[in-house]
């Protein structure tokens, strides 16, 4: 009775088949579940469907959904305990990246003024310090410590302070000229609001940039010229980490000199794939690497307006080795800017929208593993869509000619390999500062 009911419901969702070609089609495929479940066995089924995955993407539908990044921190906590997965790229600022990898690794004691005042505002939710609390209770005791990297360039000033750091314990006279002709005030401190520094999107000065094309300039000679000096003096780790900020600086100023945004959001993922396939590259032989993103820029389909998102590059560099996770969600709320608000309603899912299907086969939750359906003829017929979902809502309030968006009509069978939905969004709760 179960099994009928979840076919008749998905049916709405699909292309006119029969019902009963659906239910035997699909059955294998959806496995619910609540997410509020923290049992080993909830998520069972989505560990088994990125077993062989050497990358494994985790979108998200809205960057404030509370839900999601609870859900997100379930399945890193069961991938790290159950197999190989010792690296989590993160869609932020490689500095960013590198200063929570030295909360988790024990370097740094001070989380909440570290998110606090991060430049973006998602990071900085309640949901995700537990996950990096969690994370720093795993490596006290880890044989192989789990690593946190950023792979975004929008930002540039914490990777400056990160390079100069380093600079500064093999020869500060020359780290001392860079800060200053670069200006301290362009250097992040963990008490500086987002206003103080370069972004990618905002209005930057001619003497802005030129400070930043200085400064990477000048960090980029002194690197490769002298490298086997600086590890000598360090270690040959210790000099890679300093060499990708320096490289993060040389992306933000590629980036900052294109004119139009649009020409920025296309390298911008281009950026990220490279720094992201950089971590997988480097990680050892029998290590898996989960990448934390937004749906938008992680699905294997062109995207953001048309051109090849990160998911798309990283589909085409490591083919059925990337999994990709896409999240959906049913009614509730999520925190995004708006024009008069940060937190948004959502009603109940359109009635007839695979949504909706979701929403009434769930328990309340639910994963479907679309890779492993696609594998069966019947499987990829009733999957052929497009279909209509939730619309992504990621870091400001999505509008078409003036009206909010809710639903968006996408293909799943060539953008996500599985995917994972939650009944009820809630908004996510920003630490306070």
């Amino acid at each position: 009775m179960r099994i009928f009911r979840i076919a008749v419901l998905l049916l709405v969702a699909t292309r006119a088949v029969e019902a009963q070609s659906l239910d035997v089609a699909l059955k294998p495929f959806v496995f619910p579940f609540a997410a509020t479940d923290s049992s080993a066995r909830a998520l069972d089924p989505l560990l088994h469907a990125v077993r062989d995955a050497r990358i494994i993407g985790l979108g998200e539908p809205t960057h404030g959904t509370a839900e999601v990044f609870r859900l997100k921190h379930q399945v890193i906590r069961r991938l790290v305990e159950s197999g190989h997965v010792r690296h989590l790229v993160l869609e932020a600022s490689v500095g960013e990246g590198a200063d929570f990898d030295d909360y988790v690794a024990g370097r740094r004691d001070d989380l909440e003024v570290l998110l606090g005042n991060l430049p973006l505002w998602m990071f900085k939710a309640t949901d995700f310090a537990e996950l990096l609390r969690w994370l720093r209770a795993y490596n006290r005791t880890a044989t192989t410590p789990v690593r946190v990297y950023g792979m975004e360039a929008q930002y540039a000033d914490r990777s400056a302070r990160h390079a100069l750091a380093y600079l500064n314990s093999v020869d500060p006279a020359l780290a001392s000229r860079l800060r200053m002709a670069f200006g301290a005030a362009r250097v992040a401190t963990d008490t500086a609001s987002a206003s103080d520094f370069a972004h990618l999107y905002a209005p930057l000065s001619d003497s802005t940039y030129a400070a930043y094309q200085s400064l990477f300039l000048g960090l980029r000679a002194a690197f490769d010229q002298r490298q086997p000096e600086f590890v000598k003096a360090t270690s040959a780790v210790a000099f890679a980490a300093a060499r990708r900020h320096v490289t993060a600086i040389g992306q933000f100023t590629s980036l900052a000199l294109l004119e139009h945004s649009r020409a920025r959001a296309q390298l911008r993922d281009y950026v990220m794939a490279i720094n992201a396939a950089g971590i997988v590259a480097s990680a050892g032989a029998d290590e898996r690497v989960v990448v934390w993103g937004h749906n938008e820029h992680f699905g294997k389909r062109e995207g953001n307006g048309g051109y090849d998102v990160l998911g798309r590059q990283l589909d085409r560099w490591y083919g059925p080795a990337y999994y990709v996770i896409g999240f959906d969600f049913g009614a509730g709320a999520y925190r995004a800017p708006g024009p008069d608000s940060w937190v948004h309603e959502v009603g109940a899912p359109t009635p007839g929208s695979f949504t909706a299907a979701l929403a009434q086969a769930g328990s309340p939750d639910l994963f479907l593993d679309i890779r492993a359906a696609l594998g069966t003829a019947s499987g990829a017929d009733a999957l052929r869509g497009p279909f209509t979902v939730r619309a992504t809502a990621g870091g400001q309030l999505p509008m078409r000619d003036g009206v909010r968006m809710v639903d968006q009509s996408l293909t799943l069978d060539d953008r996500f390999d599985g995917l994972l939905f939650v009944s009820r969004s809630t908004p996510s709760v920003l630490l306070r500062r």
